[in-house]
């Protein structure tokens, strides 16, 4: 992604952080309010995304198999 190649262009591989390599990558050209700003982002952010993954996850499976892409047990709904 492109991300990452800018991740890359920031800092050499071997150098990057495992749990917060953007937010290194700025304190480590001087940017550490970008740094922080990019912290906070990335842990308001992650747990809305997997929020939203888990709450349409059943929906995109239900559409997946009305249309044949899974199997037809999947599309079944309760009557009640």
């Amino acid at each position: 992604s492109v991300a990452a190649w800018a991740l890359v262009g920031t800092l050499p591989y071997g150098e990057l952080d495992d749990n917060s390599a953007f937010s290194e990558a700025f304190r480590d050209r001087g940017l550490g309010w970008a740094g922080d700003i990019v912290l906070v982002g990335e842990l308001v952010v992650l747990p809305v995304v997997v929020g939203l993954s888990m709450l349409l996850q059943p929906r995109i499976q239900l559409v997946m198999a009305r249309d044949g892409l899974l199997p037809r047990t999947f599309a079944a709904v309760d009557a009640t």
